[in-house]
């Protein structure tokens, strides 16, 4: 992963939860359970640590992840 600042933690070394790629921006969601936070990165720029192998801890919180809906 490069070099990014994510609200003031440097997360080049830290290993994020991928949920999905957002289709009109082609970036991957991440989450960073350690620190809270989440970001969106070009493929470029994140490395897949264990593809196609979900840790249970993981599995879990993608669980309970939903897309935000807005209504009116």
């Amino acid at each position: 992963m490069i070099d990014y600042d994510l609200f003031g933690t440097n997360v080049k070394e830290e290993v994020g939860v991928y949920l999905k790629t957002n289709q009109m921006t082609n970036k991957h969601l991440v989450c960073f359970l350690d620190t809270g936070e989440w970001g969106e990165f070009k493929d470029e720029w994140v490395e897949r640590v264990d593809p196609d192998k979900v840790p249970p801890v993981n599995k879990e919180f993608i669980s309970r992840v939903v897309t935000l809906e807005l209504t009116y």
